[in-house]
């Protein structure tokens, strides 16, 4: 390692090359490595940016991706009895409790290191719902529960209070990477320095590691203290880590992940929770039934077939790649184009799976397909399954699309035992996917010989 940052080992180098730890010769080459970098890079001549392009006045109303990213990250991961979208009819009065620590704090919306933001420079999901509310929608709001104890009991009173009298209600939980906390303490090298046991409310950001999953603060009471009064009620969890929520996904009857949403979060999830836009977004990670189930993540290695539990299902709560929309899809005509295919070829010309998606549900929808490779040979041990390719196609009410998807030679690339990354001829199945149902297998054989790939650089 020639730079190490954030730490103390530069300032007591001098020390150790006097002691005889370090030779003076080692850091030289070091400093060498690190400058005949810079150089490369041009930062000798060009150490600054163009002031042209700094960007100083930065706003999400000047960013409208923010939107469109929130929108397109939330995952749709359960919706009983059609319980979303909260669209009720023109004229049908409906009131909506929004309940929850995480309704109404923007910086729960938001990463670790987030600097203060300016006045009106982001919406929470309580005040997005408030201003897209139709004028026959009445929405509340209750906090449900806090980081201190003090008022834990007239919170939780006051959330049971307007569930019950509510229609619906929308409970909004998670964590937290604030920074901006009463009491928050970091180290020199801006990672949070939290003390084992304290009840600081930052549970996820760097220098924050949990020995559990479950949801923090009090939230756990306040979900069961609203679900026993019987109100329909659909769960939004905002996060920066997968918890393991198996209860709540149980006993909901629509469930909402949202790993932070960011500045515009807030009317993202309202625009979802009401059916202006529909849900696409897709988990980018397994979410555990519990933290003691190892391993959750879906591509893990063909080596050992008997591990399984006596006490839960193999199978995460929720899968890698979960989550659907408000339309109802359907895949047909899938055609692939070879079923054997050398190496040589494959490197000029991609296979490719075609298929139909029929969406026959009353509104418009994203199908999100998923294509696996597993490979079932090779000179080391391969994944049992690895996302290779996926496409977002928007399937309007009633219609039906046409998509394809593609594989190159480098997708059936891994490295030998001379850590080479290679293709190598064997056989290998096919899997398309769309959350978690299996639209489509099939089986690949590849000739050839093995052929070296290059890795290409971001």
């Amino acid at each position: 390692m020639d730079i190490s940052l954030w730490d103390e080992a530069f300032s007591r180098l001098e020390h150790a090359v006097e002691r005889g730890l370090v030779r003076e010769e080692a850091i030289d080459q070091a400093v060498l490595r690190v400058l005949t970098l810079k150089f490369a890079q041009g930062l000798f001549e060009r150490p600054f940016l163009p002031e042209d392009r700094a960007q100083s006045d930065y706003s999400y109303t000047r960013f409208p991706q923010s939107l469109q990213l929130a929108r397109e990250s939330a995952v749709l991961l359960k919706n009983e009895k059609r319980i979303l979208p909260l669209a009720p009819r023109k004229g049908d009065p409906i009131h909506i409790a929004v309940i929850g620590p995480a309704a109404d704090d923007l910086y729960r919306q938001l990463g670790d290191y987030t600097p203060p933001l300016a006045p009106n420079e982001g919406v929470t999901i309580w005040k997005s719902m408030q201003r897209l509310a139709p004028p026959w929608v009445e929405v509340e709001y209750a906090q449900g529960c806090a980081q201190g104890q003090e008022d834990a009991n007239e919170l939780l009173e006051a959330a049971v209070g307007l569930a019950q009298q509510s229609d619906v209600v929308v409970l909004v939980l998670g964590g937290s990477s604030s920074r901006f906390e009463e009491g928050a303490r970091f180290a020199a090298n801006g990672a949070a320095a939290i003390e084992t046991g304290g009840s600081v409310l930052m549970d996820c950001g760097e220098g924050v590691d949990l020995a559990g999953l479950t949801l923090p603060n009090g939230q756990t009471a306040v979900f069961e203290a609203v679900l026993r009064t019987g109100k329909p009620l659909t769960t939004v969890v905002i996060a920066g880590r997968p918890y393991a929520i198996p209860r709540i996904a149980e006993q909901s009857d629509g469930l909402l992940y949202c790993f932070y949403p960011g500045p515009m979060g807030g009317q993202a999830v309202a625009e979802i929770l009401y059916g202006i836009v529909s849900p696409s977004g897709r988990l980018p990670v397994s979410l555990p039934r519990s933290p003691a189930q190892l391993p959750v993540y879906y591509n893990t290695k063909n080596s050992y077939r008997s591990r399984h539990y006596s006490d839960l299902p193999d199978s995460p709560l929720f899968c890698f790649g979960a989550g659907f929309g408000y339309g109802e899809l359907h895949y047909q005509d899938f055609v692939l184009s070879a079923r054997t295919i050398s190496l040589e070829d494959l490197a000029h010309t991609p296979l490719t799976i075609r298929f139909r998606v029929h969406n026959v549900g009353a509104r418009d929808d994203i199908a999100v397909p998923q294509l696996y490779v597993r490979l079932l040979r090779g000179s080391t041990v391969r994944r049992t399954r690895e996302l290779k390719a996926f496409v977002r196609l928007l399937v309007p009410s009633g219609e039906c699309v046409n998509g394809q998807l593609s594989l190159g030679v480098e997708s059936f690339g891994g490295w030998n035992p001379r850590m080479e990354f290679v293709a190598e001829p064997g056989e290998a199945m096919l899997y398309l996917m769309d959350s978690d149902r299996l639209l489509w297998s099939g089986a690949l054989v590849l000739t050839g010989r093995e052929m070296p790939l290059r890795l290409e650089k971001p």
